[in-house]
Order: C-alpha cells, then sequence, then structure tokens
C-alpha cells in the first residue's frame, strides 16, 4: 500500500490566520518606528543636555513661509484619505524673533540661538527661533507672541536645553522629542513579538503537517 504524498504548505484556519494578522501587524510598527521615531532621533542624537539662560531677545522683521491645503477625498472602499493640491498653496508671514541664550555645558559655555524644536527642524531655511505658518499673517502672529511671553516668563532663570556636542550645529533647542531609550524600546518591542508570532506560525505549522501523517 502506498503512502500518501506529503503536501507542502500549511492549511491557514482562524488560529494561524490571526497569529499571521498579529505578525503582519508588528512588521507595520517596526515600519512606523523606523519613519517616525527613528528619523526624529537621528536629527537629534547629537545633542546632549546642558543648562541656558536668556541674553536676548530680538524682532527682525516678518519671515515669510508657504502654507498648502490639505484636502480629504473618499476613496472607493468609503475611507478618507488626504490629497495635497500644490495650487492651494498660499504665502503667508510671521514675526521673526532671534532669542540668544548664554549656555553652559560640559564642554564649555557658549552663546548662540535657541530655537523650538520644529523650528529647528528647519535651520537650513530659517534664522528664526520660532517658526509658524498655520494659518494668516494674524493668526501667526498671535502663536508666535504667545510662545515670545513664555520665553521672557522664564526671566534670568536657568532652564534645561540641548546643543550639538559635534558643533556641526551651533544652536540651542528647548527639548528632545525621542531618546536612544524610545529607539530602542520603539523597535525592540514590536521586532521581539514579530518573530515570535512567525515562529509559533511556523511551529503551528510544522505540527499540524505531522498530524496529518
Amino acid at each position: 500500500m502506498s503512502k500518501p504524498s506529503r503536501s507542502a504548505g500549511c492549511k491557514w484556519g482562524m488560529y494561524e490566520f490571526l497569529i499571521g494578522l498579529l505578525a503582519i501587524c508588528g512588521i507595520v510598527a517596526l515600519a512606523w518606528v523606523g519613519h517616525t521615531v527613528m528619523r526624529q532621533y537621528m536629527y537629534t542624537k547629537d545633542f546632549h543636555e546642558a543648562s541656558c539662560t536668556i541674553a536676548n531677545i530680538s524682532n527682525i522683521g516678518n519671515a515669510e513661509c508657504q502654507s498648502c491645503a490639505v484636502e480629504t477625498e473618499r476613496t472607493k472602499d468609503g475611507k478618507r484619505r488626504k490629497k495635497e493640491r500644490e495650487t492651494e498653496c498660499e504665502d503667508y508671514t510671521y514675526p521673526c524673533y532671534v532669542i540668544l541664550v548664554n549656555l553652559t555645558a560640559a564642554d564649555g559655555n557658549e552663546s548662540t540661538v535657541f530655537y523650538q524644536p520644529t523650528a529647528a527642524h528647519s535651520l537650513d531655511t530659517s534664522d528664526c527661533s520660532f517658526y509658524t505658518c498655520d494659518g494668516e499673517a494674524e493668526e501667526n502672529t498671535e502663536i508666535v507672541e504667545e510662545f515670545i511671553k513664555e520665553v521672557q516668563a522664564r526671566g534670568s532663570k536657568a532652564f534645561t536645553c540641548f546643543h550639538d556636542v559635534t558643533g556641526t550645529m551651533s544652536a540651542a533647542i528647548g527639548w528632545i522629542k525621542y531618546t536612544r531609550s524610545d529607539v530602542l524600546l520603539g523597535m525592540t518591542i514590536p521586532g521581539v513579538l514579530t518573530l515570535l508570532f512567525l515562529c509559533i506560525l511556523i511551529f503551528r505549522c510544522w505540527v499540524l503537517n505531522r498530524k496529518k501523517y
């Protein structure tokens, strides 16, 4: 009597489908962490903690910015997605303030420009300590002036800031969004879970195939 031939592959039931879905979710989470957390971390990875005091705040006029309207459209499956039209981009202005701080760090003291974090990501295009382009000039002015008032309220008190220890960027920023531990945690958890789910799926298929014969 001939033995039945073994067919390759694994018959997917509800259990295997759920494990596979979880593995896919883990891969998506890894991609998201790499796109958001890792990119932000790489920008500020050379910034170390220091102490800053406000030295001077000056208004050097208005800076120009461009804001593009983002619309949403409904796809065939009923979901909404963002659609950006370049033709609806408009030019706006906002008050440009330059905030100088006296920075004290382990490697010495210096006078440098202080940037609000979102503005620090555009140092190559803006010399302003604070960047906003959310709407009309009046709205932008209100947002900037509110931030300046918060800075002025610090007076001569020292506060925590961060500076580039490599000297590549002569600037100080108020906070760092993601640290090395955030990156390691963000990559490790979904990575380990994805690997675990894949191992369970492979083992499950192996057990089912053995039961057939």
